[in-house]
This record gives C-alpha cells, sequence and structure tokens, in this order.
C-alpha cells in the first residue's frame, strides 16, 4: 500500500486516465494484462508499495523523488476543488433576473390554476423570491461609508457657500 495520501491514483484520475489509475492498483496495467513488477520503495508500514511502476522507472508516481513537484501541484489542484464554496458555486445556477422570477411565479401560478401544482409550492416560492428581490435592494443600497463621505462633502459645500455670502 502505498503511502497514506497517496495521490498517484487520483493525479490519473483527475488528468482523465481512470483506467489506467484504477488498474494500477488493482496490479494490472491499462490493458488488464497482469504486471509483475512493483514499487520498490518501502512505505511506512515498512512494507513493499504493491504499486506498479511507472514504465522506465522503479517507482511508482507516489514514490518516485523526480515526480514530487508534479504530486505537491496535483494535491493543491485537488484541495482547490474540494473547496465547499466551490462546490456550491459548481451546483448554483446564476441568479434570475426580475423577468425570469416573474415569469416562474406566473407558471407556477397557471398550474396551481390547472391542479397540477400545491399551493405550498406557489407559497415557498413566493418567498424565495421575495427574499431574492429584498437581497438585491440592499445590495443596491449605498454603504454606510459611501453616504458618511457624501454627507461631508454637501458640509463642505454648504460651509464653502456661507463663506461666499458673507
Amino acid at each position: 500500500m502505498c503511502l497514506p495520501g497517496c495521490i498517484d491514483w487520483l493525479y490519473l484520475w483527475q488528468c482523465g486516465d481512470v483506467g489506467l489509475a484504477i488498474a494500477g492498483h488493482r496490479g494490472s496495467n491499462a490493458r488488464g494484462d497482469q504486471v509483475t513488477a512493483r514499487c520498490t520503495a518501502i512505505t511506512k508500514s515498512g512494507h513493499a508499495c504493491r504499486v506498479p511502476p511507472q514504465n522506465g522507472r522503479p517507482f511508482c508516481l507516489c514514490h518516485d523523488p523526480e515526480t514530487q513537484q508534479l504530486r505537491k501541484e496535483a494535491a493543491k489542484k485537488g484541495g482547490l476543488g474540494r473547496s465547499t464554496v466551490v462546490r456550491a458555486q459548481k451546483l448554483l445556477p446564476p441568479a434570475p433576473n426580475e423577468d425570469e422570477l416573474a415569469a416562474v411565479m406566473a407558471d407556477l401560478l397557471r398550474k396551481v390554476i390547472a391542479g397540477t401544482t400545491d399551493v405550498k409550492i406557489v407559497q415557498a416560492a413566493a418567498i424565495a423570491v421575495r427574499v431574492i428581490i429584498e437581497a438585491r435592494r440592499v445590495a443596491a443600497q449605498p454603504s454606510v461609508e459611501a453616504l458618511s463621505e457624501r454627507i461631508d462633502e454637501l458640509r463642505t459645500a454648504i460651509d464653502r457657500r456661507a463663506e461666499l455670502v458673507a
């Protein structure tokens, strides 16, 4: 078994060579031929690594000292893709605009009238639409800092005008 966190199969998986990734851990090559050569590295547990070596190399991708940078890059790439934020962004569609929201609500109302949709679904959708519209309204309002700066500008303009009149 490879070192804990070995990413040779993960790297191959991410690169699209799924067959080789899975086959490598079964002890056969991508064609399904039995492979007798094994990586010459010793694992932390003291056992010989059972993964087939890279072509023309004595080590598997996980244990080859020359692929250390490649493993670090693959681990970093894999770690970034696992971020909760990244996964959520992939799942969430872009927020609909007001016309799309109105169309969805109109469609739901038609379905309620036709008897194909429960009123509770429309109520839940209406709440969601209200939340989206309110969030957009709040986001469109100027920040407290921007308002404070504008007040300071107006005070300065009033003071200048007062000096000119006096």
